[in-house]
């Protein structure tokens, strides 16, 4: 293959691409632009030979240009993330840049707003379930299917019997007696097999007191 054959391939490579792709000079200065394959070839053509302050907007323009300098300056692709409002409405854009040869920069740009509407809906679901966990007065551990803590509720470590260290990564039978391991990993099994909240009670093994055990299945 000839190297016109390899651009002409690459060209319809980034045409089948979901993001616009721009070949800009590091002052911004729009030399090429191969649009996403959800847009009018037309309506990117038009920006061949303008600035990116032209085409953007000076304030979407100022962060790419500061990612096309930290590019040249690391040798590295830089992503950074802009709003803009193009007649669509306010629409956050990512932006993937990589400055080459001197003076020359390759940027792709995409609409990433579901995206980022979805990782917030994600984070405030994520900051709620925390508050919920927080307002439960019960140590709370979330074990693996086999037996392994791998986490807890640290509120409330001041109620451990002991310290985080000496249960963190080893499973139950390390921990406790085999009849309150067996209890425990039989609740475990059968949580993950019907989906349902087990609930069992055992005695402490170090002390006069009965503990309630509800074992709630996760992913």
């Amino acid at each position: 293959m000839n190297s016109g054959q390899l651009g002409e391939l690459l060209h319809a490579v980034l045409q089948a691409s979901a993001d616009h792709v721009f070949l800009i000079t590091s002052e911004g200065l729009v030399l090429d632009v191969v649009a996403a394959k959800y847009c009018l070839p037309d309506a990117m053509d038009s920006k061949i030979g303008k600035h990116l302050h032209e085409c953007f907007g000076a304030d979407a323009s100022s962060v790419i240009l500061q990612a096309v300098a930290q590019s040249r300056a690391t040798g590295k692709s830089v992503h950074a993330d802009y709003q803009g409002d193009y007649g669509l409405g306010l629409r956050v854009l990512g932006t993937q840049v990589f400055a080459f040869g001197g003076d020359r920069a390759v940027i792709s740009i995409r609409n990433t707003t579901d995206e980022l509407v979805t990782r917030e809906a994600l984070h405030r679901e994520e900051q709620k379930k925390e508050a919920l966990l927080s307002a439960i007065p019960d140590p709370i551990f979330h074990i693996r299917g086999d037996g392994t803590y791998i986490g807890y509720n640290a509120l409330y470590s001041s109620q451990l019997f002991v310290p985080p260290d000496a249960f963190l990564g080893k499973k139950i039978a390390d921990i406790f007696p085999p009849e309150v391991a067996e209890v425990n990993m039989k609740a475990i099994k059968d949580a993950l097999a019907s989906g349902h909240i087990q609930t069992f009670t055992y005695k402490s093994p170090t002390r006069d007191a009965y503990f309630e055990v509800r074992v709630v299945p996760s992913d």
